[in-house]
């Protein structure tokens, strides 16, 4: 019976751990309702200014791997660099697993975008600049931002 309780604590923590935002796009995601996902991560954007950089990572990484099965790989590039450069400042905010993702994510990206030749975007750095402007300000994708607070 402890050997139960132990491992459910350690999920619920975990799940506790990320913004409710993320957790809602994450399992649209999981669940294959990549459009649904994209629409929560876009209304929730705003957010990002006031989370944690493990929120930010997570968001970064499940945005992004929505995005690429939804082909659009310019938003993709975008927002899986964003999850790399948040863990790159600050070392240990995904787990191993998401680790796992975002690497084949972005191994699952470039192919295509190779795959597509000359018409492929060009490469995101996924600067400090970068990242701030992603968190700090409306989205500049052409599409409208809402405020959901």
């Amino acid at each position: 019976m402890r050997f139960l309780v132990v491992p459910s604590l350690l999920l619920t923590i975990a799940v506790a751990a990320c913004g409710p935002y993320v957790n809602r796009g994450e399992t649209l995601y999981r669940e294959g309702r990549y459009i649904e996902a994209a629409e929560v991560f876009e209304l929730t954007e705003a957010k990002l200014k006031a989370s944690t950089s493990e929120v930010c990572a997570e968001y970064g990484l499940y945005r992004g791997l929505t995005y690429l099965k939804l082909d659009d790989l310019r938003s993709a590039h975008l927002w899986l660099a964003y999850a790399y450069g948040v863990e790159h400042r600050s070392p240990g905010q995904l787990t191993s697993e998401e680790h796992v993702l975002l690497d084949k994510g972005w191994k699952e990206l470039e192919a295509r975008e190779r795959s597509r030749g000359p018409e492929a975007p060009t490469q995101v750095a996924a600067s400090d600049t970068q990242a701030q402007r992603l968190s700090s300000g409306p989205s500049t994708n052409g599409r409208r931002v809402v405020d959901t607070e």
